[in-house]
């Protein structure tokens, strides 16, 4: 059996570095009415990258129904403790739709 090097284990498993500082996702409405993962990405001050490069990287690595078809640049809501207020991202979406997920 083949040994592998710690050194090669890590660079397996580390995630690349990447032009953002903080990413996350939420279900968007689409035209027809279904939901679509979208991604709220805050990039690094010097950063620049463009939607089509995120997407692509995502769909690298995700299965299709996973990857976003939209993104959105900006400053994400937090917390007292830096955590990402996820619900404000899904209603700041889902503002003005009587439900938030298509047919409940």
């Amino acid at each position: 059996m083949a040994k592998t090097s710690p050194a090669s284990k890590s660079s397996r498993l580390s995630p690349p570095i990447l032009p953002y500082s903080n990413a996350r996702s939420s279900g968007s409405r689409t035209r027809t009415g279904r939901e679509r993962p979208k991604a709220f990405v805050t990039p690094h001050d010097t950063a620049t990258v463009a939607p089509e490069e995120i997407i692509a990287f995502c769909r690298e690595r995700l299965a299709h129904y996973k990857c976003p078809d939209t993104i959105e640049f900006g400053p994400l809501p937090k917390t007292s403790t830096r955590k990402v207020q996820k619900f404000r991202l899904r209603d700041r979406e889902w503002a003005g739709h009587d439900k938030r997920i298509s047919g409940v």
